[in-house]
């Protein structure tokens, strides 16, 4: 293993401790905190559209609407009649428990309006007589909380006021609970309305933890005006509607007291997130009334998902890995899914993370590798195969142990005429330099019109068309070749001339035939070569031109495949060694360049 890979794998343990531990690092800090809290709002969304948990113990939410505005004409700061109306009213519906989500006066109000205290009074009398009574409490703009009137505390007994402070994420959504205010150092236990009502309901605990929009349907109210009516009418509707249930009241309007949440909660406003407040203390009453808050996964559950999924890094970036990451991905959802159904949530974003980042960058390294190995690939051998061979080898389609594939291919041979003669006059060092620059030219030209140099043989080059890529049209392709080739070579003579070297005359022969092409050799010492009586012919074409006088020869089936016929002569049926007769068709180039 080269020296790079070792040091690579040695460093591999290391960059997965690191990944673990900065994408734990990353959630502890809460830096994916927004992230799952999204994914928990697509849970949420899912668990209601596709079947949202039955709420056995639902809530009663009575609302003051635009109507109701309407109706009672007084500011809302002098409501008191309109309010003890009401809860005499809800008195003879004999509710469970009630919740007042609504503003209470700090002071008298009686030298404004005189009895106006009574009026109230005496309706948070008649309720507390049947139900007990959470009045809501909140806090003033410099955060302080809010005081209340002592009489309407004191008629409406202990333990009678919770606050309505909730938890906002990051997004300004409502997700979570906390009767510690949303603070994870603080050890005092702040009573709240919801976490009040439930205590009265015989439900106790210290209530932190995520609100559970899982569970019931969206929720509808019934306005404060038609309580007041069904009472001044008898109406049984007060006793059916109310009856053994806790019920909230708070404000139903457009632009007042509302608050984003996951999931659309008021019936009479589908898709809308951004709902009354009071519906917000409706759900977690439902919460805490079926089965309690949702509770979130052990740390250490995280950490193993994080560990899981940053062992992507570990394993070589191939097609089942990804498979494997694929089911990864989905199956972490589809479980934390489940989780949630259960009340228990499990943060994705880590683990998600983790398997992403760790497969990531492992594919990333692997790539980068392979990119690395492949130009030195080229760097060191790409001088001793032909282009198209190097780019099969790089994609995998060549390989030793690759079988012999049939193809109709083009082959040219060509060979230096009085080759024999010029080595002996020439030195050893001319002759090399000379047959180098002579080959430079030439191969690039069979490069050029997508030829495969197979070899080269002395001072003669044999090349094909038509493998390891297949063309459209090889014998096209091998003509033009070689008729650059010899345009190529009046060009190199001028230079070898004021070198004052003699200049060079070429044979050329091309056939068209089938041959196999693939690896011949040992498994030691092998070539990518085109085997086949159609090479030997070809071969037997290129020696042909040095009895009828012409550089360039094609046969028969060469000929018929080409659209510049006119450039070649045909020469009739001519006999080669060791075989029958051949028709060809010969090319003559300018004079300077001449057969033997």
């Amino acid at each position: 293993m080269p020296e790079r890979k070792r040091h690579a794998q040695s460093l591999k343990p290391l960059w997965f401790v690191f990944l673990v531990a900065a994408v734990i690092a990353i959630w502890l800090f809460d830096g994916l905190a927004l992230a799952d809290a999204k994914l928990l709002d697509l849970e949420f969304q899912t668990i209601r559209k596709i079947r949202p948990r039955a709420a056995k113990n639902d809530v009663v939410v009575v609302g003051i609407d635009v109507e109701d505005l309407r109706r009672f004409s007084d500011p809302k700061d002098f409501w008191h009649p309109h309010y003890g109306k009401f809860l005499s009213a809800l008195a003879l519906g004999r509710p469970a428990v009630v919740g007042l989500d609504i503003v209470f006066p700090e002071r008298s109000y009686q030298r404004l309006v005189p009895g106006i205290d009574q009026e109230l009074l005496r309706g948070l009398l008649a309720l507390r007589q049947v139900a007990p009574i959470v009045i809501a409490q909140t806090v003033d703009d410099f955060n302080t909380f809010r005081t209340i009137f002592p009489p309407y505390i004191a008629v409406a007994g202990s333990e009678s006021v919770g606050t309505v402070l909730v938890c906002r994420d990051d997004d300004d959504v409502i997700r979570r609970f906390d009767e510690y205010l949303c603070d994870s150092s603080r050890t005092e236990q702040i009573p709240s309305l919801t976490g009040l009502m439930a205590k009265h309901l015989g439900i106790t605990q210290s209530w932190r933890g995520i609100i559970d929009f899982g569970i019931g349907s969206p929720i509808d109210y019934v306005p404060i005006r038609d309580v007041i009516d069904w009472a001044d009418k008898n109406d049984p509707r007060l006793k059916t509607a109310f009856r053994d249930r806790p019920v909230l009241l708070g404000f139903m309007l457009p632009f007042e007291d509302r608050k984003s949440v996951p999931v659309d909660l008021a019936v009479w406003e589908p898709g809308n997130r951004s709902v009354p407040g009071v519906l917000v203390h409706a759900q977690i009453l439902r919460s805490m009334l079926n089965g309690g808050l949702v509770g979130q996964v052990a740390p250490w559950v995280v950490v193993l998902l994080v560990l899981t999924g940053a062992t992507f890094w570990l394993v070589p970036s191939t097609m089942p890995t990804r498979v494997i990451l694929l089911v990864f991905l989905v199956a972490l959802p589809i479980a934390a899914f489940l989780s949630l159904k259960q009340g228990v949530f499990v943060p994705m974003a880590g683990p998600m993370l983790a398997a992403v980042l760790g497969a990531g960058s492992r594919y990333v390294m692997g790539a980068t590798d392979q990119a690395r190995e492949r130009a030195l690939l080229r760097h060191s051998f790409g001088s001793y195969v032909s282009p198209q061979i190097m780019a099969e080898i790089l994609a995998g389609n060549l390989h030793p142990g690759s079988g012999g594939q049939k193809r109709t291919v083009a082959i040219l041979f060509s060979d230096i005429r009085d080759f024999t003669r010029r080595s002996e006059y020439m030195s050893p060092e001319d002759l090399i330099a000379m047959l180098n620059q002579y080959f430079t030219e030439m191969t690039q030209i069979v490069h050029d019109y997508d030829g495969t140099v197979d070899k080269f043989i002395g001072d003669g080059m044999m090349a094909f068309f038509g493998a390891p890529q297949r063309l459209d049209n090889p014998s096209q392709r091998a003509a033009d070749a070689a008729l650059h080739m010899l345009e190529r070579v009046d060009v190199l003579n001028q230079k070898l001339q004021r070198q004052g070297v003699e200049p060079l005359r070429l044979g050329i022969g091309i056939h068209l035939g089938e041959v196999v092409i693939g690896h011949v050799g040992s498994t030691s010492r092998h070539e990518y070569t085109a085997i086949g009586d159609a090479v030997n012919t070809a071969s037997r074409v290129e020696g042909l031109t040095k009895e009828v006088g012409y550089a360039l020869l094609i046969t028969q089936p060469v000929y018929a495949a080409i659209t510049n016929k006119e450039q070649f002569a045909e020469l009739g049926s001519k006999a080669i060694r060791g075989r029958s007769s051949v028709s060809v068709f010969g090319f003559q180039p300018h004079p300077t360049v001449t057969a033997a």
